[in-house]
């Protein structure tokens, strides 16, 4: 299964590499990458002290992007992504993910604060060392982007995310609603705010509790931390999510930046007020181009 999908991962990079029309030098592929130190105060999701674990992640990812076909007011294009994650303390939970996707940009003037509109399909999965985490995913969104000032610019969209794991309790749907503003303070220093509405599964891991048992739709001993042996289980609830983003970028030279940002996940059970979690990630990240 592993060798199947990062074969699959390479013919995609591969395809990416074969020009698709005499406009080579225009329609060119572009290849990013971020690495980034993350740490996460509450990577299980947990409401009790006895439950919360914290650790770091060292996050490598790469992208390479085309253009696929473009006119006056609409543009086509694919993008791949393979991303890698190590935890410093639970490595059960180190994964490769990739995935595969197209977006469809179009708008009705050229003017400088006209909006510009997005249509987003992806897929892709991720082989994780927790065998239950091994999952695919797909989903659907639509973003709007437009200049409010010459410095400050809005994105807001919708998202809808299947995933279909190893496990039940990792079959999850969400629906998310977001925006985000840039603050552009110069040439190479901008501050962005993002709030994201998530509606759907999540999957939270902690001892047995009877209201927590009540409320999931779904329990499996976790194999990341411990399993049955060690009374450890994850719990697929209902929930709300609210996440607030505050972050800030800077240009380090025309092909490399430097981004820090800092997180904040609320969520709460639909069927129970008293279940939630709150999580705190803090974030450095390096971010090229070439």
């Amino acid at each position: 299964m592993h060798d199947k999908k990062f074969l699959f991962v390479i013919l995609v990079l591969v395809a990416f590499t074969m020009p698709l029309s005499a406009q080579a030098n225009e329609d060119s592929i572009r290849f990013s990458y971020d690495l980034s130190a993350v740490y996460d105060d509450n990577i299980r999701r947990a409401k009790y002290d006895e439950d919360i674990r914290e650790d770091s992640v060292l996050n490598l990812s790469f992208r390479a992007q085309k253009k696929l076909s473009s006119t006056r007011f609409s543009q086509l294009g694919i993008a791949a992504r393979v991303e890698a994650e190590k935890y410093s303390t639970f490595d059960t939970l180190d994964n490769i993910s990739f995935g595969v996707g197209l977006k469809y940009s179009f708008g009705f003037s050229a003017a400088f604060t006209a909006p510009l509109y997005s249509l987003k399909l992806d897929a892709g999965g991720v082989e994780s060392e927790s065998e239950m985490r091994t999952a695919n995913s797909a989903s659907l969104g639509l973003e709007m982007n437009r200049w409010l000032t010459n410095t400050i610019s809005l994105t807001a969209g919708y998202k809808a995310k299947l995933q279909d794991s190893q496990s039940e309790v990792f079959d999850t749907v969400e629906h998310q609603f977001f925006a985000n503003l840039d603050l552009e303070l110069s040439a190479r220093h901008l501050f962005y705010l993002t709030y994201h509405y998530i509606a759907g599964d999540i999957v939270s891991s902690a001892t047995p509790k009877i209201a927590i048992i009540n409320a999931a739709d779904a329990i499996e001993p976790d194999d990341a931390f411990g399993g049955i042996a060690a009374n450890q289980f994850a719990y697929r609830l209902d929930a709300v999510s609210q996440v607030v983003t505050l972050g800030y970028n800077a240009a380090i030279s025309r092909n490399l930046s430097l981004d820090l940002s800092l997180r904040y996940v609320d969520s709460e059970a639909t069927e129970d007020p008293f279940i939630y979690y709150d999580r705190t990630i803090v974030r450095a990240s390096l971010v090229g181009r070439f």
